[in-house]
């Protein structure tokens, strides 16, 4: 997934450190979904960024967690959240921003 965003990142001057567990736990998702939420984060990530001056960084971290868990994070150097949308974040079929961007991303696969 990583790789189907570089030439994004690359063209908005984002760096996509990652550091990744070197053992991950297996675990039973539904992977499509799993590669839905996290391909929405990390263009939702490359976004925030679009308008600044400065570092920017879209970290991509994995680690095994006790009991058999796998964390997974996607973090941003963006602009952040307006307060006064803190209390929307988790509410479905949110209109999209209208700032969002169009991706093509052409005959390129979800590895």
């Amino acid at each position: 997934m990583v790789l189907l965003l570089t030439s994004e990142a690359v063209r908005r001057n984002i760096v996509v450190p990652t550091e990744l567990a070197a053992d991950p736990p297996k675990v039973m998702v539904d992977h499509v979904q799993v590669q839905q939420v996290l391909m929405n984060l990390m263009i939702n990530g490359i976004d925030a960024m679009k308008d600044m001056n400065g570092a920017r960084e879209l970290v991509i971290k994995s680690l095994r967690a006790d009991d058999d868990q796998l964390l997974v994070s996607v973090s941003d150097t963006g602009v952040g959240l307006p307060p006064e949308q803190t209390d929307e974040i988790f509410h479905p079929f949110l209109p999209p921003s209208p700032t969002a961007p169009a991706w093509d991303f052409g005959s390129a696969a979800l590895s």
